[in-house]
């Protein structure tokens, strides 16, 4: 019983949640009761001075969070550029970690991608699994489909699960523009898009509310640009192949941020930013997200 008013990281007077019924919905819609936590079993190992991320009892179910419900918790792209800036300087300091992204390739045409990524502050471990299917469309399902999975990094306790559509669709753009704000010129008016699918989208989206900026892809053309930066060199070099000649790659979005490599260097440079897609990203928003729907402590802080 909670008879102490604090136990296992759950407040009892915190019994508002946009949790209802193992989906979540727009902050505010639904209750759950954090009534009672079972006790947990004696252990001969010291107790883990370290509060636990989770903000709900282990019994309780794990919650959905689908498209609809991540857009109701009102996260910006600049609230995205944010926290994607903030798991990188986490990164630097050694309380975030994230590995190359695994690849399987059925030789019926699918791409089976996995993503993962962690952090101490808050202790989240986030994993995205997605596949990419060309026959789903005629299936009437989404061409790209998967889950995002939210751990306690500590306890490994499930936390909530995610949609990877939009989880991918935020968290790409957000990259992009985390960039732009590098190595973008001042005065860019015009971004232009090969396509007008989800990316696209949610490219524009970004861009619109921030700024006003991009540039089509032609991999030769890249020689011709003053630098080129992609998101992670270490994700890179684990690729076998290689998005473009490693001597034309003049650093990561890591760099840009942390001010190891400078960005633009003048109105006449060209510059551009590659990425295959980066799982710091991917932890970036499920973070947000979890922080955003009240479960899980922020781990944000003002420096």
């Amino acid at each position: 019983m909670l008879s102490s008013g604090r136990r296992s990281g759950v407040s009892p007077q915190n019994t508002r949640s946009p949790v209802k019924g193992g989906r979540v919905g727009a902050p505010g819609r639904g209750e759950v009761s954090l009534g009672i936590v079972s006790p947990a079993p004696r252990s001969s190992l010291p107790v883990d001075p370290r509060p636990p991320a989770l903000d709900r009892p282990t019994t309780a179910p794990i919650p959905f969070l689908d498209g609809a419900a991540l857009s109701a918790l009102g996260i910006t792209a600049a609230d995205a550029v944010a926290a994607i800036e903030r798991v990188i300087r986490q990164r630097a300091a050694g309380t975030a970690q994230s590995a190359a992204k695994a690849v399987m390739l059925p030789p019926d045409g699918r791409y089976l991608m996995a993503a993962l990524a962690a952090t101490d502050e808050p202790p989240l471990l986030v994993t995205k699994s997605v596949v990419l299917n060309p026959r789903n469309p005629a299936r009437r399902l989404p061409q790209v489909d998967g889950v995002v999975t939210v751990l306690d990094a500590e306890r490994g306790t499930p936390v909530m699960l995610l949609d990877a559509k939009w989880i991918t669709a935020v968290r790409t753009a957000a990259l992009s523009l985390t960039a732009a704000r590098h190595l973008a010129r001042a005065d860019s008016a015009v971004i232009a898009f090969a396509g007008c699918g989800v990316q696209a989208r949610s490219h524009l989206a970004a861009f619109a509310a921030v700024t006003d900026l991009a540039a089509p892809w032609h991999r030769a053309s890249f020689a011709a640009l003053d630098r080129v930066v992609i998101d992670d060199l270490a994700q890179e070099a684990a690729m076998p192949n290689k998005l473009l000649a490693p001597e034309v790659v003049a650093g990561d979005l890591s760099g840009l941020v942390l001010g190891e490599l400078p960005g633009r260097g003048g109105a006449g440079e060209r510059t551009a930013f590659v990425f295959r897609g980066h799982a710091l990203g991917d932890l970036a928003l499920a973070v947000l997200a979890c922080e955003r729907a009240g479960l899980v402590r922020s781990g944000a802080s003002d420096d």
